[in-house]
């Protein structure tokens, strides 16, 4: 499997834990990351500072780098506080992500800053860079916004899953990655 290029599409743990899995037996890793999620820590970032949803992004960036233990562990960190509801819970990586976005004007230059300062083995980029939700048509004829109501449990079935808006594109460089792939994962 050594040289084979390798996409990993999704997000929450299963584009990372398949890119852990396969960084083994390949450096030509890309992870095409969602940017849709809405819940926790990630949903806090993207409400407060407007940048896509940066939690699946950081989780990807961490089963990939190779720096300093430290500053990956760092990267990982929860805060814990009866103090703050709003930084209880709140992951260190999503705010440094949202920090080097404003930084660098760029969210797809701040996830490639990441992963310099990480040393990832591979390459992350976000599916999108348009900080879009996911929504969902049920059956019941309602719809729900965000993809932690599209997820929720107890609601009518989904008949249909769309982004909110009609405009969002691909970034630059994931549908070449996509083409150029010997094996693509979803999930």
């Amino acid at each position: 499997m050594t040289g084979l290029k390798v996409v990993c599409v999704g997000g929450g743990l299963g584009a990372p834990t398949v890119m852990a899995g396969l960084r083994r037996y390949t450096e030509d890793i890309t992870g095409l990351i969602a940017v849709t999620d809405s819940g926790r820590s990630t949903g806090k970032v993207r409400i407060a500072l407007d940048v896509p949803a940066p939690g699946d992004i950081r989780s990807a960036l961490t089963v990939l780098a190779e720096g300093d233990p430290a500053l990956v562990r760092l990267f990982s960190h929860r805060f814990e506080t009866d103090k703050s509801e709003e930084l209880n819970g709140m992951a260190f990586g999503n705010l440094f992500l949202a920090a080097l976005t404003q930084q660098e004007g760029s969210f797809l230059r701040a996830v490639e800053e990441a992963s310099r300062l990480l040393r990832i083995r591979g390459r992350v980029l976000p599916v999108t860079l348009y900080n879009t939700h996911l929504c969902a048509k049920l059956a019941d004829g309602s719809v729900v916004e965000e993809e932690v109501n599209v997820r929720a449990v107890g609601k009518a079935a989904i008949e249909r899953i769309y982004l909110k808006d009609d405009d969002v594109r691909a970034t630059d460089g994931s549908v070449e990655a996509i083409a150029a792939a010997d094996l693509i994962t979803l999930g």
